[in-house]
């Protein structure tokens, strides 16, 4: 997954480089970076602001390589989002069995734990002679930032002993 070729990189580029110019109108701030070592595809980088905690939150765009004819016509575009908070150790075998209830909520994306770190992530498949539709990619960043925010305050709710786990079905029908 790590071996684009450069024609696949520019290209990347260029279609979050649009991406970010219809959230840049929205007023969203968005940063485009280049493959790195922690982030080995470009990645548009989007502030979605603060928690109640004052925490920064922001969502990852990628566009998931998936090799020459995988898909012929289809692109898959990555959202992902890392939890502003850790997961204690010790916390993660309940933190999973939560994760199950809430994804079970959800209407879009999933919670997954992976080491030490919470995250939400969203795959949305595209064809790729096009581009994301504006409007539609603003809907979508707009509930994905719902998602992930409303949804992660359950989990660490769980985590930080707020939330029993056996209640946590009836609280998120309560919503």
């Amino acid at each position: 997954m790590n071996d684009i070729s450069p024609q696949a990189q520019a290209r990347y580029e260029a279609e979050l480089s649009i991406l970010a110019g219809v959230l840049g109108q929205e007023n969203y701030t968005t940063q485009l970076l280049g493959p790195q070592d922690d982030m080995p595809l470009p990645t548009l980088l989007v502030a979605l602001g603060t928690d109640e905690e004052s925490r920064e939150r922001s969502l990852g765009i990628t566009i998931m390589p998936l090799g020459d004819n995988s898909l012929a016509a289809t692109e898959l575009v990555q959202f992902y989002s890392r939890m502003p908070f850790p997961v204690p150790a010790g916390r993660d075998t309940e933190l999973r069995a939560a994760t199950a209830a809430v994804n079970a909520a959800m209407a879009l994306g999933h919670f997954a734990v992976l080491g030490e770190e919470l995250f939400y992530r969203y795959v949305l498949a595209v064809p790729n002679n096009t581009t994301i539709d504006g409007a539609m990619l603003l809907e979508l960043v707009a509930l994905l930032e719902f998602h992930q925010e409303h949804f992660a305050d359950y989990l660490e709710g769980v985590i930080d002993d707020e939330i029993a786990l056996k209640t946590l079905p009836e609280l998120i029908a309560l919503g």
